[in-house]
């Protein structure tokens, strides 16, 4: 009678459990599967109900650098753009995380210049630019970067515009009790429909506040984004400036051979993306008014493309796989650049609600 009664038990506690992350994509080597990428999937409208997901929708993640289209909204609403006279490109270098290219820094020199601050007022730090990474370059020998080469510099500029804008000691703007922050995570809380109360706080790499949601609320948010011509009032207002920047200028949200700017490029505004660190990326798919997050558990993203083009296949849209086909089955090289293997996304999208 107890065998029975615990195997009841055990049968009971199966069912209530909560989704696990599946299998998004896996790493092959001569001809065998030798890693693979568990993640989740979320895919939601902009009243926020669930479409189609993989793996866990509900689980809590970081933002990470996917969250910035929203944290200069505080700016743009508190009077920013008519303030300094920012322009769409400058708006979509401080919604996005730029790879250090001449472009970038002329563009974050301009910010600089119109709030009336320097490079060391940035709290950001330094890391090499993306660009090298990319592009597979080594730095010259002894080339140094300075703060606007960081690929946040856009973002804190605008957080020192707002704390200004605020009253606040520009010194502090990366305090998150200071009103700029508190104000930002207002709009973040509105965007992606969830209290700020439910949001974690953490630190993110470049040292600003960051936000832990849940899944479903990252695609609502980029749902939301998506369908900026929809709402109303000075937020709708600030949505929408977001939104055309990102459309109109994605190498301010990017950089040349990054995911973002290769989803830009190909699908004509229609798909509108924001990565994030370990392994995060967002879009808002303008033509459905849609949202996706993607969260893959490892924190690598080196599955990321192959994962994100089967789950804009797998939604409907047409993929050039000739032209993208680096990008759909990533090539895996050793250390003399020879393909040795590949990587390839095994995500499936379940309907919701079936």
């Amino acid at each position: 009678m107890r065998k029975t009664e615990t195997k009841k038990t055990t049968i009971a506690s199966t069912k209530n459990a909560a989704p696990r992350p599946t299998a998004l994509a896996k790493v092959y080597r001569g001809g065998i599967v030798e890693s693979i990428h568990y993640g989740s999937v979320a895919v939601v409208d902009a009243k926020g109900k669930l479409k189609y997901y993989a793996g866990n929708p509900n689980v809590v993640t970081f933002f990470r650098s996917a969250s910035k289209p929203f944290q200069v909204l505080a700016l743009i609403e508190e009077g920013g753009v008519e303030r300094h006279g920012f322009t769409a490109e400058e708006i979509a270098i401080m919604a996005g995380s730029h790879s250090g290219q001449p472009e970038h820094i002329a563009v974050v020199d301009r910010i600089l210049q119109k709030v009336e601050i320097s490079e060391a007022d940035l709290q950001c730090g330094t890391h090499i630019p993306l660009y090298y990474a990319v592009h597979n370059k080594t730095p010259e020998a002894k080339r140094k970067f300075d703060q606007r080469y960081h690929n946040c510099s856009g973002k804190h500029s605008g957080m020192i515009a707002l704390s200004l804008i605020m009253g606040e000691n520009k010194a502090d703007y990366l305090d998150r009790k200071s009103k700029a922050q508190r104000r930002i995570l207002r709009s973040v809380s509105e965007i992606c429909q969830i209290p700020a109360s439910r949001i974690v706080l953490g630190t993110d790499g470049c040292s600003a506040p960051n936000f832990a949601v849940p899944l479903k609320n990252m695609a609502l948010g980029f749902a939301r984004l998506a369908s900026a011509s929809k709402l109303k009032g000075k937020f709708g207002m600030a949505m929408q400036k977001v939104l055309l920047a990102m459309v109109e200028h994605p190498l301010m949200v990017s950089g040349e051979k990054r995911l973002d700017y290769i989803l830009a490029q190909n699908f004509s505004g229609r798909v509108v993306a924001k990565a994030g660190a370990e392994a995060v990326e967002c879009f808002g798919l303008t033509d459905k008014g849609w949202g996706v997050a993607i969260k893959i558990d490892d924190g690598s993203s080196r599955a990321m493309a192959p994962v994100v083009f089967s789950v804009l296949k797998q939604l409907g849209y047409k993929i050039d796989t000739e032209k993208l086909k680096d990008y759909v089955r990533l090539p895996v090289k050793n250390y003399r650049r020879t393909v040795v293997g590949q990587i390839e996304a095994s995500v499936k999208l379940e309907k919701a609600g079936v």
